[in-house]
């Protein structure tokens, strides 16, 4: 493995050249704490770390360079990119090897509402930027969580709640007119939640 990454502070970023001095400094130690062997060498500017436990950690004043060069296992770099994270570094990955942190956020994927059955409803949430959106959330059955999104509704016919706790979707159905839609959501036990005159974005897993 040939790798360059690059450690910078987390938001909010430093706003002086003194307050970059501290936390790089903050680093160091908190670094010199964990891994005992490592000694900083010049100065939180311009150096390197002595005895870095994985590659090597070049200290420059516009960045801190990791350098990997002739690693094999991933592993151990995922482990010490977390260490930097939960230290207040942020760690950019410039090929796209996947060692960035803080992790790139998975794009939610598209579902159906067929994917509800089997699943669980967990909340509702207006979204006012959209003036009438709705959002309703699930855990599905495999774990996953969905929602279930309205760019607008005419009318909302929620179910007794206190049955719901533990209750599974059974069904989710879409019915479709020249005008608007109507989704049906069916519970164990006959519960239905019904949003109508509405305008249905989908449903969204991730």
């Amino acid at each position: 493995m040939a790798l360059d990454l690059f450690l910078v502070p987390s938001k909010p970023k430093p706003r002086s050249k003194s307050a970059l001095l501290k936390v790089r400094q903050a680093l160091f130690e908190a670094l010199q704490a964990t891994y005992p062997d490592t000694s900083l060498v010049g100065n939180a500017t311009q150096g390197h770390i002595a005895n870095f436990p994985l590659g090597a950690l070049h200290i420059r004043p516009d960045e801190l360079h990791w350098a990997l060069h002739g690693v094999v296992e991933a592993a151990p770099v995922h482990a010490l990119a977390d260490w930097f994270a939960d230290h207040g570094f942020d760690c950019e990955d410039p090929q796209g090897a996947g060692f960035a942190r803080p992790l790139p956020k998975k794009r939610a994927e598209k579902g159906s509402l067929e994917d509800l059955a089997g699943g669980q409803w967990v909340a509702l949430r207006f979204d006012r930027n959209y003036a009438t959106a709705l959002d309703f959330d699930f855990t599905l059955a495999d774990g996953r969580n969905a929602v279930m999104r309205f760019l607008h509704f005419g009318s909302c016919r929620i179910p007794d709640l206190s049955p719901l706790v533990k209750a599974v979707v059974t069904e989710a159905t879409l019915r479709s007119t020249r005008h608007d839609e109507t989704v049906s959501v069916k519970f164990e036990g006959g519960h239905e939640l019904l949003i109508a005159d509405a305008v249905f974005d989908g449903v969204r897993i991730g």
